[in-house]
């Protein structure tokens, strides 16, 4: 038996459960275009290696969609994702553009959490273990960004500073990717 027919033989997931995982979905690919923008906002600044970062992350919110998709399939849940909202194409720095970040993975983080409780309270096992991979990866992604919003913080205005988490975050983009 494959995982795929286990899984499917677990049962239908609840409505509201089916209508949070899509709006996750949605959220994650939300969360891709806004990477995407900050990404040519930070290109047009010549920050090129922190638009390679912000791509790195905007694949990287594609593969979370794309893992709850997968997992609302194989639940033999339809899969519904709504439009996406407008996403912020301007801002003052580039700690501005990673401070954005942080407030996005922020919200991810509470929704998540919000899925995971409402997995719990249902008696959706299943579902609470496969948010666990998202919770987890959320303390990363949180902890990754405050760093970099921190160092942009102690950078200031300094040139040469802000070249070299440019350069620093450009090789962390390929160590992602």
């Amino acid at each position: 038996m494959s995982n795929q027919d286990s899984v499917r033989g677990l049962g239908p997931l609840s409505d509201a459960m089916l209508t949070g995982l899509n709006q996750q979905i949605s959220n994650e690919f939300g969360a891709e275009f806004a990477y995407l923008a900050m990404a040519g906002w930070l290109d047009n600044e010549s920050l090129l290696g922190c638009s390679a970062f912000m791509e790195a992350q905007a694949a990287e919110e594609r593969g979370h969609a794309l893992r709850l998709y997968e997992y609302v399939l194989d639940r033999n849940g339809r899969v519904a994702i709504g439009p996406l909202g407008a996403t912020r194409g301007d801002f003052s720095d580039a700690a501005d553009a990673f401070r954005c970040a942080l407030r996005n993975e922020e919200g991810v983080s509470e929704s998540i959490k919000r899925l995971h409780q409402m997995a719990i309270d249902e008696g959706d096992s299943p579902t609470a273990v496969f948010l666990e991979w998202f919770l987890t990866e959320q303390v990363e992604e949180e902890k990754t960004f405050d760093d970099i919003v921190r160092r942009f913080e102690l950078a200031g205005n300094n040139a040469a500073a802000l070249l070299v988490l440019d350069i620093e975050l450009g090789g962390k983009a390929g160590e992602e990717g």
